[in-house]
């Protein structure tokens, strides 16, 4: 959480080092994190992510639908 912590958002994919391949948003990577910010209690991580999640299900990407609905019942 530390490393997610230190990023202004949470981009889809990072290379080992810690380097954002892409500068785009998905619910897939984000849905984690805040999951994660929520369960050890990482306000500001908790709140920069939930801004970055969408408001309701997405209809186009059965994936990061699936992630959203499965992080949500945490």
């Amino acid at each position: 959480m530390t490393f997610f912590n230190k990023k202004k958002k949470v981009t889809a994919v990072y290379t080992l080092g810690g380097k954002a391949v892409n500068q785009y948003v998905n619910t897939a990577f984000t849905a984690p994190v805040n999951v994660g910010a929520r369960t050890l209690k990482k306000t500001t991580l908790k709140t920069k992510t939930a801004k970055q999640l969408p408001k309701s299900i997405e209809k186009k990407n059965y994936y990061s639908a699936t992630i959203q609905v499965l992080t949500a019942l945490q």
